[in-house]
């Protein structure tokens, strides 16, 4: 280190310039007081080589607490002795040590971040100060050298120069001044181009001649329409279309606008866009389809307010951050209401208006919620459109597979009940072809879009349309609506549900739990052939989750099998690329999930401990005494070090030194660090220790004293394990899950609570682990799953973030996945449906596909009324014997078993009897403890029309005793209400 500093600081000398002439270094020496002082005596203590003299200075620079004038005048007006500029900040970082004591220089190294971070928000502040930039944009009036000086300071504000310039040009400056203004706005930086463009609609007429010629006349004028944020033609469309603009001005937009385009707009081939208003519906089209010059930012795939929009409020500039969709609803919708503006009537600015409108609401929303209650008014203009514009714009979102704009226009549909939304289309050919240019029905084109939202609204509109069904789809719609019902509703609270389909159980358990701890239901098959089948039985599945080893069929006939499925058409899919002979978890995290079992077992002679009420602040009043407590946690550590140690030898593994550090850590982690500084500090110690040993040997000198909570991420993790390894790490975790499954039910809310706090980033015991990635198996699997719509492919998932970061890229945001709220709500208007189509209210409709969709319905409360009315129609045996079950049912609402009951009297009166002797026994004596006397009337009459009996009827007669009838006390008439007295003495009279 010694030989390197001369070194270094001959360059470092370089970086900070010598003295000023006329200047001594004894000057240096003396205590610096003010902030130019110590800043001045910091750059001499660097180019000395004094580097703690130095990090000194700077202590007492900042202790001086210097506002942002002082700040912004190191950087632009340095004082003898130090050069300008933000350079000489930044070069501070190149001192690779400021003390030889860790702590320090640690505490140095703090302090010349917090420098370059007051100095740059300094100097951002000062150069954003609208005072300084109308000073200078007044100063470009001046002598040519002043003017040069001001247009310089000008480019250094970048963009915070539009907003004052456009107020500056509103006040009706000096001709002077607004001269040198228009002359300097063709020389500013480009990204003051989209606060001038945003300005120009809202100037007046000699303004908006002006500020088109300064815009023309910028050398990348033409470049300017590669991106939508600088793109000047839309808005000088609307200038050009707006009747109110002047003819010089419209003039000069025509110009502008060939001049960026190298096109005569009166020789487009389509006649619309000859016009303004069908150029700027073009604009707003290609943001509606996805295809506009909106520049891609890096933060646009996390969500993140990239892009920089500028609006005019009506009295000033802004800029607006927004995210990526905000901004392209920003810019389609507002070209497409300035084409509203130019014609109102225009269909197709209509059309892209409302789609844009409703896609992007549907963002925000949440996908499938109805309309009239998430945005009323836009509602209520899709409500009130007419057919012609929502025909049109719901065949262009079918095509387009605009999935929440069709679901938005099917459901306004079968609100309106349009009658022509269920009729064919087109014209009628010849006699020999009658069905020649004959389109479907729309609503009856919707039933077939792969999206089970969109078909389910179809129906639904299909079927309130009154009138007899003429589109011959009855036996689709009875289909849809089983999938609708699909059994039992979700309860209050459900999640979403992904099916996982893998063969490898243990590998398949793990991405279970882990789907569960981010807020989803899981299950599970080991097939392809099974999960098609789950698919089939009920309809509550939101995702599916392949591993590229299914079997039965393997991968490419699974994905084709799945596309080709009406219920899987538009599942979104994600296909996990695991490796061949990689485990599910890497070892460190199969520790981890040992010893958070481990914690909880109830080990041999040393029993679980709850240590959860022993608080560090209530030592006093702890359910042990402190000594005990100690012999507890040290007893209860050891045992699980045990434990641990014997299932990781029985597993495979050899207890190394390191395995041995581990295990110990781990087993460390399960108590809180409360309770050990409480009871065993010298385990805190002791994992100091243990945790060093287990950092990397660069980790572990970079970090010198950290504290041990920045040191637990640290750790280093396993490189990808052989297949031996991988076999070892399989049983460990076949192992860990039979401890886990003997745990006591009452302790499993805390062990998953322990679980969750090793990967929570603000408590996190471990680092965080990559996906294992092979590019050869993601490749492949890439080229089978491209021609397919909706599959994504994943690396093997290992982690919280990894799964929520592809889950939310697998799915729609437009159309995200549907919350148990709306299946619930679907549900029901399924079962209204089928109940009327069952009991011939709605007739042509064959109900029997649907009956063991309706069946499974009575397992809800709310559902069963509606599908007994349905099943008592149905010649069905196992319609009876549901119905038998549900009137005995204990458990059961008595209203609803009185429903039953009655309902089974009347199937078997109508279909005749089915019932089994044990439910017949089971009614027989129901109906003798029952104390609701409606519901014991019901059960009789089954029990008469089951089982008549001679001998038992003789002795009910014999039993009867007759008793005096109970008359209850009827309440007394309501008194009429008494007039006031004024009104009563008026008809007097």
């Amino acid at each position: 280190m010694s030989r390197r500093l001369p070194f270094l600081a001959a360059v470092l000398a370089a970086a900070f310039p010598l003295l000023a002439s006329g200047q001594t270094e004894s000057e240096f020496y003396a205590q610096p007081k003010t902030v130019p002082e110590f800043w001045r005596a910091t750059q001499f203590e660097i180019r000395t080589g004094n580097y703690e003299r130095a990090a000194e200075r700077i202590k007492g620079l900042l202790d001086l607490n210097p506002d942002d004038k002082t700040l912004f005048d190191l950087v632009d007006r340095p004082t003898p002795g130090t050069t300008g500029g933000m350079g000489q900040f930044l070069r501070l970082r190149n001192v690779p040590r400021w003390y030889a004591n860790d702590r320090q220089d640690k505490e140095a190294k703090q302090r010349v971040e917090e420098l370059i971070s007051r100095v740059s928000k300094a100097v951002q502040a000062e150069l954003s100060s609208p005072e300084r930039v109308r000073r200078y944009a007044n100063a470009l009036a001046g002598t040519p050298e002043e003017a040069a000086f001001a247009l310089n300071e000008l480019r250094r504000s970048g963009k915070a120069v539009p907003p004052v310039l456009a107020a500056m040009l509103t006040e009706n400056p000096p001709a002077e001044v607004r001269a040198g203004i228009l002359h300097a706005i063709p020389l500013l930086s480009v990204d003051t181009v989209p606060g001038f463009v945003a300005f120009l609609p809202a100037a007046d007429r000699v303004t908006q001649a002006d500020l088109i010629d300064a815009l023309r006349a910028r050398e990348d004028f033409r470049q300017l329409t590669i991106t939508a944020e600088t793109d000047p033609v839309p808005t000088l469309w609307y200038v050009y279309g707006r009747p109110d603009t002047a003819e010089s001005v419209r003039t000069r937009a025509r110009d502008a606008i060939a001049a960026a385009t190298l096109k005569d707009p009166t020789l487009e081939r389509d006649p619309d866009l000859r016009t303004p208003h069908g150029q700027l519906t073009e604009f707003a089209r290609k943001f509606y389809e996805g295809t506009a010059n909106l520049q891609k930012m890096a933060g646009d795939t996390k969500g993140e307010a990239a892009h920089a929009v500028w609006v005019w409020d009506g009295k000033a500039l802004g800029e607006v951050r927004m995210t990526r969709a905000q901004a392209t609803e920003h810019y389609g919708l507002k070209y497409a209401r300035w084409a509203l503006d130019l014609q109102p009537d225009y269909p197709k600015a209509q059309r892209v208006f409302l789609g844009l409108a409703i896609e992007h609401h549907a963002m925000r929303a949440g996908g499938g919620g109805m309309l009239s209650r998430t945005a009323p008014d836009l509602h209520a203009a899709l409500a009130t459109a007419p057919f012609d514009l929502l025909s049109d714009l719901l065949e262009e979102s079918l095509r387009n597979k605009k999935t929440a704009v069709a679901l938005a226009v099917v459901r306004v549909l079968g609100e309106r009940t349009e009658p022509k939304a269920s009729r064919p289309s087109g014209k009628a050919g010849e006699k020999v072809n009658p069905g020649r240019d004959v389109r479907p029905a729309l609503l009856v084109k919707a039933l077939d879009y792969p999206d089970p939202r969109v078909q389910f609204a179809a129906a639904d509109a299909l079927l309130r349309i009154p009138g007899p069904a003429n589109h011959g789809r009855n036996a689709d719609i009875v289909r849809i609506l089983a999938a609708a019902l699909g059994g039992e509703p979700p309860a209050e609270g459900a999640k979403q549900k992904v099916l996982i389909g893998d063969p490898d159980d243990i590998r398949a358990d793990g991405v279970a739990r882990l789907l569960r701890r981010v807020g989803f239901d899981a299950e599970t098959v080991r097939t392809g052939r099974g999960l098609m089948r789950r698919l089939h039985d009920r309809g509550d599945i939101d995702l599916v989750l392949l591993d590229r080893h299914i079997p039965d069929p393997l991968l490419p006939d699974m994905l084709a099998q799945l596309r080709a499925d009406r219920w899987g058409k538009a599942m979104p899919v994600l296909v996990v690329a695991s490796p061949d002979g990689v485990a599910p978890v890497n070892l460190l995290t199969a520790l981890a999930r040992l010893a958070v079992v481990v914690a909880f077992e109830d080990l041999v002679n040393n029993p679980y401990v709850d240590f959860a009420p022993n608080r560090r602040d209530e030592v006093d009043r702890v359910q042990h005494s402190p000594e005990e407590m100690h012999r507890l946690i040290f007893g209860r550590h050891q045992a699980q070090v045990r434990r641990m140690q014997e299932a990781v030898e029985k597993s495979g593994f050899t207890l190394t030194e390191e395995m041995r550090d581990r295990i110990e850590y781990l087993s460390l982690q399960t108590f809180s660090t409360e309770i050990l500084n409480a009871f065993a500090h010298e385990l805190l110690d002791r994992e100091r220790i243990v945790v060093r040993r287990l950092l990397p040997p660069l980790v572990r000198e970079e970090l010198g004293d950290a504290p041990v909570s920045a040191l637990r991420t640290r750790i280093r993790v396993d490189e990808f394990p052989s297949k031996e390894e991988t076999q070892r790490i399989i049983n460990l975790m076949k192992l860990t899950a039979g401890y886990e499954s003997a745990l006591p039910t009452d302790r499993l809310a805390a062990f998953e609570k322990l679980w969750e706090s090793f990967w929570n980033p603000e408590t996190a015991r471990l680092p965080q682990m990559a996906p294992l990635r092979d590019p050869d198996v993601e490749a492949r699997v890439a080229r089978v799953s491209a021609p397919y719509r909706g599959v994504r492919v994943v690396p093997a998932l290992f982690t919280e973030a990894t799964i929520k970061e592809e889950l939310t890229q697998a799915t729609d945001p437009a159309a995200p996945l549907t919350t148990p709220e709306e299946r619930r709500a679907n549900a029901k208007t399924a079962m209204i449906w089928l109940r009327k189509m069952a009991v011939g209210e709605i007739p042509g409709y064959k109900v029997t596909p649907a009956e063991p969709a309706i069946r499974h319905a009575l397992l809800s409360d709310e559902l069963a009324p509606l599908a007994i009315d349905a099943l008592v129609r149905m010649p069905s045996r196992e319609a009876q014997l549901d119905l038998a079950n549900v009137a005995v049912a204990p458990d059961r609402p008595i209203p609803l078993r009185t429903h039953a009951a009655a309902a089974l009297v009347e199937h078997i009166q109508a279909f005749g009897r089915f019932v089994t002797g044990p439910q017949a026994d089971a009614i027989a004596n129901t109906a003798a403890s029952v104390e609701d006397p409606e519901l014991r009337a019901r059960l009789l009459a089954a029990q008469g029309v089951l089982k008549t009996d001679a001998r038992s009827t003789g002795d009910r007669l014999k039993q009867y005793v007759p008793r005096p009838v109970e008359n209850k006390e009827e309440m007394p008439p309501p008194k009429e209400k008494e007039e006031p007295k004024e009104k009563a003495d008026e008809k007097k009279n």
